[in-house]
């Protein structure tokens, strides 16, 4: 149903010639000097108007609108939900709406504009940083960490096993007592990995051996980043992701300016503001602020060849541990889950600090559920009853852990736990 990229391209360029030849030479000036460029990337992942208004039909995206907005209201009539969510089926957006407070002292609303720290879902942007540098053959995937840092004290740790959770270190935020980090300011990713070095925290398993979702495998990858491009993890992120597809509303939390902190959320538990965290200026397991529109844009990005070959793109994708069966599994990145159709469900959950998001989508049937929140709630993560309207069938793509409800299923998940 998507227009090919060429003609998509066409229809923007000649959108843009079009509107400078109504306008005066002084408005024209300004605009070139703003204009995106003519086949610019996300533009070619998006439905023209007049196709998506037949989409839009075909699909029932009114009255999926109204079904899915009535479990959000729901939710936020019941205390449950205060955040932003956006539904995307076949190209169209059939919802994106905004609830609560963006700050319980200052009152301001949320709206679609605003920016919710990622926490685990930032591991996606991670990834694809990884990836990119793979691709750009700066590093490869067998190489051992202590290719990049020598003193890295975990010897036979590759960089797929980091991306894959499979590498056996031990937790940072656990890993160290107060005599290490007595009245320091926050520590960044190089303060942990000297850290590492100096006190070498006891393995907590031998290197590929076993999948174990642990924090530390992503605050590595994400100094390995630092390293190889010699840019602070927020800029390289910024520079070579954020801007080329359009993530204007996204940033690090690290990142220092204010034009980018507009709209920034706090996180809650309750009525209580969660304060600054120690590990907050650690990055790349955790960290990323966005927008729903922006996550959507990162979807449209996850499928196509905008940022990553789709051969890579498959390697992300592609299941990495085996040791129990079921449907759950984890690639480079991603969280995955078979449905009992055979098809794909790709996905990330988070929680940091008073926040929690969910991120997912199917590539077969080409629809994205996006739920951020900037007070902890469970609610987040269930997302079946909106999957279930837009297929109009009963599945289990992902579940809350109802054993633990003040945490998302990834702090405690294993593979096979169905």
């Amino acid at each position: 149903m998507r227009l090919q990229p060429f003609l998509l391209c066409f229809f923007t360029f000649f959108g843009l010639l079009l509107v400078n030849f109504q306008t005066s030479k002084s408005d024209t000036n300004a605009q070139i000097a703003q204009a995106r460029p003519p086949c610019y990337c996300p533009d070619t992942l998006a439905l023209h108007p007049l196709a998506a208004t037949d989409v839009a039909q075909e699909i029932g995206a009114a009255q999926k609108a109204e079904a899915i907005n009535a479990i959000f209201e729901r939710r936020y009539q019941n205390g449950v939900f205060n955040g932003a969510a956006l539904v995307a089926q076949e190209g169209v957006i059939i919802y994106n709406k905004a609830f609560g407070k963006q700050d319980f002292e200052s009152m301001a609303d949320n709206n679609v504009l605003s920016k919710f720290q990622l926490a685990s879902v930032s591991k996606t942007f991670t990834a694809a940083a990884i990836l990119m540098l793979y691709e750009q053959k700066k590093l490869d995937l067998n190489d051992v960490v202590q290719k990049y840092f020598a003193d890295f004290p975990y010897s036979g740790v590759l960089i797929k096993d980091l991306l894959s959770h499979r590498s056996g270190i031990p937790n940072y935020i656990y890993a160290f007592n107060d005599s290490v980090r007595p009245n320091r300011p926050r520590p960044t990713n190089a303060d942990v990995m000297r850290w590492l070095g100096s006190v070498q925290p006891r393995a907590d398993r031998l290197p590929d051996t076993h999948f174990a979702y642990n924090n530390s495998n992503y605050m590595v990858l994400a100094a390995i980043v630092e390293k190889i491009s010699g840019l602070p993890f927020d800029v390289f992120l910024r520079k070579n992701i954020f801007l080329p597809l359009g993530m204007r509303n996204s940033f690090v939390a690290t990142t220092q300016n204010d034009s980018i902190n507009r709209n920034r959320t706090f996180g809650y538990t309750g009525s209580k503001q969660i304060p600054t965290d120690y590990w907050d200026n650690v990055a790349g397991d955790k960290g990323v602020y966005s927008t729903t529109n922006d996550m959507y844009i990162w979807y449209k990005a996850l499928n196509s060849n905008c940022l990553l070959k789709k051969e890579t793109l498959a390697m992300a994708f592609e299941p990495r541990s085996f040791e129990q069966n079921g449907t759950r599994n984890y690639g480079y990145g991603f969280r995955l889950k078979s449905q009992a159709n055979g098809e794909k469900f790709i996905y990330h959950n988070g929680w940091w600090k008073g926040y929690n998001a969910c991120f997912g989508f199917s590539p077969e049937q080409n629809y994205v559920v996006i739920v951020l929140s900037n007070r902890l709630s469970r609610s987040v993560y269930d997302i079946n009853p909106i999957i279930n309207i837009l297929t109009g069938t009963t599945q289990n793509a992902t579940e809350t852990n109802p054993q633990n409800p003040e945490y998302p299923i990834e702090m405690s998940e294993g593979l096979g736990m169905d």
